[in-house]
């Protein structure tokens, strides 16, 4: 198995599939929420700013997801 991304582990493991189709909206200024049964140390998180205790990916200075590059996820 050949996982490069967070996006592929979470397709690998059954955990979503979002047809998108690489638009990448959600990964500027969104709230993606680390789920309490996923593992948070896999990642780079921040606390959630409008619930208490959660967790969600982090973002870089301009807003977007720290996952996000050039070719998306």
């Amino acid at each position: 198995m050949n996982i490069k991304t967070l996006h592929d582990m979470r397709l690998a493991m059954g955990f979503y599939a979002v047809p998108c189709d690489g638009c990448t909206l959600c990964c500027h200024g969104d709230a993606i929420r680390i789920l309490p049964h996923e593992d948070a140390g896999r990642w780079q998180t921040e606390p959630h700013p409008y619930m208490a205790g959660a967790l969600m990916l982090a973002h870089k200075a301009n807003g977007d997801c720290v996952y996000l590059g050039d070719g998306g996820c």
